[in-house]
């Protein structure tokens, strides 16, 4: 007989249906809460947090924290940029743009870029969406995306374009929607009794590179086996990284 934990980890590495890499800008019917696999966290950038990418770009609030362009001689260029941290192994699904558009010819775009590198980098487009046939104030999604944040020195970011200085275009801010995931199975089993086609190898192998399990010793993670209330306490601090504050005497 299976324990419950056991149990929750064959839940948790059974994987669902993905939206498709492309179809309606419309973002999912819901969002659930912050932990667990199923999308999406939705990470808010504020207009407050970009920055102009040149200094000759001049630029002003328009009310409620829409920001428009006064000046802009690099017209053919990105204006602002905004950092965008994720944690190693996110996945990127959708891209979201809140703005103004009252101008009959041009739009507002945003991009979500990887940066590899320093002095030149290199660099991925991941997603894009602009204001294009929404005109007033409003909010556009991008397609679907399918990117995973890799470990190691590339940096994200969202950049505006707004090709001209006016105040009938203007943004809000972006945010970017994003899921957990567990980690892809390594080709060689941690465990002695856990194989590599055992049902739940997957999540067994994400708890003990993660450091919230190291089994039950000898080499094995002994599946079968009972848990108890304490090593429940234990698995759940350890993936929750809880921790307790003493309070002054």
């Amino acid at each position: 007989m299976t324990s419950a934990f056991v149990l929750a980890v064959g839940i948790a590495s059974a994987q669902t249906a993905d939206p498709p890499a492309s179809g309606p800008q419309s973002p999912p019917s819901a969002r659930p809460e912050s932990f667990g696999t199923d999308c999406c966290d939705v990470l808010q950038i504020p207009a407050a947090a970009f920055v102009p990418r040149a200094s000759n770009i001049d630029w002003d609030y328009e009310g409620f924290g829409y920001i428009a362009v006064t000046l802009n001689p690099n017209s053919d260029k990105d204006v602002f940029w905004a950092p965008v941290q994720l944690p190693t192994g996110a996945r990127v699904r959708l891209l979201e743009l809140f703005y103004y558009d009252g101008d009959a010819t041009n739009d507002i775009s945003a991009t979500l870029r990887g940066y590899t590198g320093a002095i030149t980098p290199g660099l991925t487009t991941i997603a894009t969406v602009s204001s294009s046939g929404a005109p007033g104030y409003t909010n556009a999604f991008s397609s679907f995306v399918d990117y995973t944040v890799p470990n190691g020195s590339t940096q994200h970011a969202v950049v505006i374009n707004i090709p001209s200085a006016t105040s009938n275009l203007r943004f809000k801010g972006a945010s970017v929607s994003w899921q957990r995931q567990i980690s892809p199975a390594p080709a060689n089993p941690t465990f002695g009794d856990v194989p590599t086609d055992y049902p739940y190898f997957r999540g067994i192998e994400a708890l003990a590179r993660s450091g919230i399990t190291g089994g039950c010793g000898s080499g094995n993670f002994c599946p079968q086996q009972f848990v108890t209330r304490g090593e429940m306490a234990t698995f759940l601090a350890r993936a929750l990284g809880l921790h307790f504050n003493v309070p002054p005497s």
